[in-house]
């Protein structure tokens, strides 16, 4: 007799590896990345919210679940910085654009020497 794997524990292996992989550094491959996470994760919910309690205990494996947060954790940061990176960068820009401001008389005043 074979045992048919638990549907949860094959999506939870799936999301596992797909983590294991890393965030790419490649803006459109990041996208796709996440995506697929996301997918994945949405996969995994909708077959918890079908499963009862025995089924779920039953079939879940804490390692796994740990290994998963901490991997979605460590990207959540990595992407965290690089939205810190970006504002910073944009804020620069912004800064050295918009270098003279006008007042009332006519002359401008150096925004940035103030």
């Amino acid at each position: 007799m074979t045992v048919m794997p638990n549907p949860l524990s094959l999506i939870t292996k799936t999301l596992l590896t797909h983590l294991e992989t890393g965030l790419p550094s490649e803006d459109d491959q990041r996208d796709a990345y996440i995506d697929q996470v996301m997918q994945l994760l949405n996969e995994r919910q909708q077959l918890i919210e079908h499963l009862s309690i025995d089924e779920i205990k039953s079939g879940f494996l804490q390692d796994e679940e740990k290994q998963i947060n901490e991997f979605l954790g460590t990207q959540r940061t990595e992407i965290k910085q690089d939205i810190q990176r970006f504002t910073k960068q944009k804020d620069g820009r912004h800064k050295y654009q918009r270098t003279y401001a006008s007042t009332q008389a006519g002359v401008f005043l150096d925004k940035t020497s103030t």
